[in-house]
């Protein structure tokens, strides 16, 4: 596909990175989009790109070099360009972007007032300086804050622990430091902006690194890894079956690209037993039909299934303690599995399709679900079958059957 622009991201954790732009859309946001980017009340950003331009679709204002722009038009080239939050500036493919600074917003020029009208004005504004004084603290505590004050109440939220915000002396503010969540950052920036509050985002955010961190394993294969923050900022903790081989090098090549990560640590104990577990159900088209728990330093196996299924599964799990004796002890159940749809997924599963490389369920609500599909409450999709889902999280497997 033929590139002749490119865009510099100017701001937020991926400040200073460049993007081609192929001729058609390019939309940034967090909704399926070409890139992964938190907007202002959640905006999704479309670039249309031609070979002689590129427009900008949005519900919100661009500024470009502080002065607000014209969506009729398209936008200029090598120049600062603010679009809800996120400052950018876009070239031709050889340009070189990195001269290019934050403009800040241009002020609203004020008319000169009457001198009249301004003599008048100044003298209400004294009188009621001088009542204020007068009245008690009581009703003094009852008047708004100033903005720099009502910053700093707001980063004393447990939700922006780590968060901090520094005043420049053009007026403007630069969140830096750390954050564990990203909406909570959003709600930040959007009180900044209904204040006319310039602002910049430095911030390392745990679940970006998190998403970075599970993009590059299922990119190389690992797709039943689980990963967690560690107690310091920016290290991860993944636990599951990783040995140092050659595929394992990439990936730690591939980590040391992720801005914010400082370090990870792997944890191969009953999780990986879990994990091993899983792939040998997966191989003997067992995984489907059951459900798997790590209690009392055991691993239990529930579900039903038929005789021959049984023997199968007994001779796998038997030849896996003579080999393996180090390992937890494993049961099986062959008892019926309690359907947690409502408890785990958003909505019911209300069809299945995909073909043989790819299968995926439709939910109420729209969503869809394929396997490597992470939930909001941590559980991921790890097998799609015309039996059921299988959800898996924390030493938990849970199988969730079709019931449309």
């Amino acid at each position: 596909m033929p590139v002749r622009f490119k865009l510099r991201l100017l701001n937020g954790e991926y400040r200073g990175r460049e993007l081609m732009l192929p001729i058609g859309e390019f939309t940034l946001g967090e909704k399926g989009c070409d890139v992964l980017l938190p907007l202002l009340r959640e905006e999704i950003l479309t670039l249309i790109i031609t070979e002689q331009q590129i427009v900008v679709q949005t519900s919100d204002e661009v500024w470009v070099n502080g002065s607000l722009h014209n969506l009729q038009h398209p936008l200029p080239l090598r120049k600062c360009i603010e679009i809800a939050g996120v400052v950018l500036t876009l070239g031709e493919e050889n340009d070189v972007l990195s001269r290019v600074k934050i403009t800040p917003k241009a002020e609203t020029h004020l008319l000169l007032w009457l001198s009249l009208l301004t003599v008048v004005i100044l003298t209400l504004l004294f009188m009621f300086i001088f009542w204020v004084i007068q009245q008690p603290r009581s009703l003094q505590s009852y008047l708004p804050p100033d903005i720099p004050t009502q910053l700093t109440q707001q980063l004393k939220k447990p939700a922006l622990q780590g968060v901090k915000g520094r005043w420049l002396s053009d007026g403007s503010v630069v969140l830096i430091g750390h954050c564990a969540s990203s909406p909570a950052v959003i709600n930040l920036q959007n009180f900044l902006s209904s204040n006319h509050v310039v602002f910049s985002n430095q911030l390392m955010c745990d679940d970006h690194i998190l998403t970075s961190v599970s993009d590059v394993l299922h990119q190389y294969g690992y797709q039943n890894i689980e990963v967690q923050i560690g107690e310091e900022p920016g290290n991860i903790i993944l636990q599951g079956a990783i040995k140092m081989d050659d595929q394992w090098l990439k990936v730690q090549t591939a980590f040391a690209g992720i801005i914010g990560l400082k370090s990870w640590k792997v944890v191969n104990t009953q999780d990986g037993q879990i994990s091993q577990l899983i792939e040998h159900l997966r191989g003997l088209e067992l995984l489907g039909y059951l459900s798997m728990s790590l209690s009392n330093k055991e691993i239990i196996i529930s579900g039903e299934l038929s005789p021959i299924q049984q023997q199968r599964m007994m001779k796998m799990l038997e030849t896996l303690a003579v080999q393996q004796p180090e390992y937890l002890t494993v049961k099986y159940q062959n008892i019926p599995i309690s359907d947690q749809t409502t408890q785990l997924l958003p909505a019911a599963i209300v069809s299945y399709g995909g073909n043989r490389h790819l299968s995926f369920v439709q939910l109420a609500n729209g969503i869809r679900l394929q396997e490597g599909t992470v939930l909001a409450n941590g559980y991921k999709v790890i097998f799609i079958g015309m039996q059921g889902i299988s959800l898996f999280k924390a030493n938990n497997l849970i199988h969730i059957p079709m019931s449309f």
